[in-house]
């Protein structure tokens, strides 16, 4: 990382900039410099102060997934974020909510407390965490659509409402990922603009249940009318459009 070595023309420019990139590796606090002059030329030592390596804990009583959720962030973590900083409260908060929710705790409710002790530098991120049940789909409901069927945009969100031999857990990642790929159907079938216009997820706390109600805006179909090249020099336009997946007069398939 140091540009400066020994028998090198001293350089306060070339030490600065050293001590910087000393300091975004991440593993430091403070870093500082102090240059003395000897007999044999100036001697620089360089001063660091580790941040405190991280150690995670969950608590909460009756959690069903504590072990799990312990060792999906220890891989998440894994050894390139073992020093603290307030940054990855957020960071790892909102990482385990999102891995709750994966599972089907919609309404999990996580609060952090960070503990740093000063004489061995360690910093305890402790998630008290309170699980609430799993929560399932009780209904899904979409507007607008007329090129596919609801059972189709089920099927793309990979989402299903519970039934006797279906659990129909609601996880929201899926869910949010699934209305994406909604999007993403329809701009390959040529429908350019369309676009989720609104979601609704509503929760019944008493029943652990969520009903869901989606807005889709199809637009018009789109076919290519034209495909032009700009700024070839050295290829033939022909040679270059006939490398085209996409032909003209074919569906506009955004993908």
């Amino acid at each position: 990382v140091m540009s400066l070595r020994n028998e090198k023309k001293f350089s306060q420019e070339k030490l600065t900039a050293d001590l910087r990139r000393i300091y975004k590796l991440g593993f430091f606090k403070n870093v500082s410099s102090k240059a003395m002059e000897t007999n044999e030329g100036i001697r620089i030592i360089t001063i660091v102060r580790e941040k405190p390596i991280m150690k995670i804990e969950i608590l909460g009583e009756e959690l069903d997934m504590k072990r799990e959720a312990e060792r999906f962030l220890s891989n998440a973590i894994g050894d390139k974020e073992l020093f603290y900083s307030e940054k990855q409260e957020e960071k790892w908060t909102k990482i385990l909510t999102g891995f709750y929710r994966q599972m089907g705790y919609y309404k999990v409710k996580i609060t952090l407390e960070v503990k740093i002790d000063e004489d061995k530098n360690t910093a305890a991120l402790v998630f008290n965490v309170k699980e609430g049940d799993v929560v399932k789909i009780r209904s899904i409901v979409f507007i607008g659509n007329t090129v596919f069927e609801d059972k189709e945009l089920k099927k793309i969100m990979q989402i299903k409402e519970k039934a006797l031999l279906r659990d129909g857990v609601f996880r929201e990642p899926s869910y949010l990922e699934g209305l994406d790929n909604v999007t993403a159907v329809y701009n390959r079938e040529g429908y350019a603009k369309t676009k989720v216009t609104s979601e609704r997820v509503k929760l019944d706390e008493v029943k652990n249940e969520v009903e869901i109600l989606i807005k889709i805006e199809e637009g018009s179909k789109y076919r290519v009318e034209k495909i032009e090249l700009e700024g070839n020099k050295n290829l033939k336009t022909e040679y270059i459009l006939s490398n085209f997946i996409l032909k003209q007069g074919e569906i506009l398939d955004r993908e």
